[in-house]
């Protein structure tokens, strides 16, 4: 059908994954000491947001007891 349409774009197949690796040793995430699902002030979660093109970006820290979101340029 690709090939009758007016602009002609290219026919997108789906990427061909290889078999995935597994971690060797790993602990499950229901296996963590109980400290790690405890929530004390001051434990902060951080993540980072790039733009488009690499183009800026965003960092934020979220504090886990009282969800205060700090966000920075």
């Amino acid at each position: 059908m690709y090939k009758n349409c007016r602009h002609r774009l290219k026919h997108r197949t789906r990427p061909v994954g290889g078999k995935r690796q597994t971690i060797p040793n790993r602990v499950s995430i229901s296996e963590r000491p109980v400290e790690a699902d405890g929530k004390c002030f001051g434990d902060f979660e951080m993540d980072t947001i790039v733009g488009k093109g690499n183009h800026g970006a965003i960092v934020t820290l979220t504090e886990r007891s009282t969800n205060l979101l700090l966000m920075r340029k």
